[in-house]
């Protein structure tokens, strides 16, 4: 099920859609690309509700992106937990 901030839209720390592209150039679009390109659509949208990472504050990575936290930070949370290979970073 896509997630509700889906089509370019991000999350500010008040929960608050904010549309257009992320603070650093990341679109949640494009992270969610990733995620799916890496792990595949559904074991992305698993990991991403289910997986709690330590380099996350503890937090899943739909509860980082609620929290407003950084999309790259997450990526490299999920690339160091799950061993991504470095071209794919």
């Amino acid at each position: 099920m896509p997630h509700p901030t889906d089509r370019g839209a991000v999350v500010g720390p008040d929960r608050a859609p904010r549309w257009g592209v992320y603070p650093r150039g990341v679109r949640l679009s494009h992270f969610r690309e990733l995620m799916e390109g890496e792990f595949g659509p559904m074991r992305a949208s698993s990991l991403s509700r289910d997986h709690v990472f330590a380099e996350l504050d503890g937090q899943t990575v739909e509860e980082a992106i609620e929290s407003g936290a950084d999309l790259r930070r997450i990526w490299r949370a999920v690339c160091e937990a799950y061993e991504v290979p470095p071209a794919r970073r």
